[in-house]
């Protein structure tokens, strides 16, 4: 988990490009690798969620998903 120096703690090498356990995840990382957002130009990034089975689900239930996007010069969001 990130400490005082959060720069440092999202420009680290801890992201996976894989993942075995989707409850340990707690963020994800979108990266550009070319090209150049220009001001005002929008982009959509689609991220593919699915919902295991479990019996314990009930119609009506919500998952709740905070999304936060910055631009910037440095690898840090």
């Amino acid at each position: 988990m990130p400490g005082k120096d959060l720069e440092a703690y999202y420009a680290g090498d801890h992201w996976s490009r894989e993942v075995s356990d989707y409850s340990a995840v707690k963020a994800v990382k979108i990266v550009l690798t070319e090209g150049v957002l220009k001001t005002g130009q929008k982009v959509s990034f689609y991220v593919p969620y699915e919902v295991p089975l479990d019996d314990g689900l009930k119609t009506g239930m919500m998952a709740t998903n905070s999304f936060m996007g910055t631009v910037n010069t440095k690898n840090f969001f």
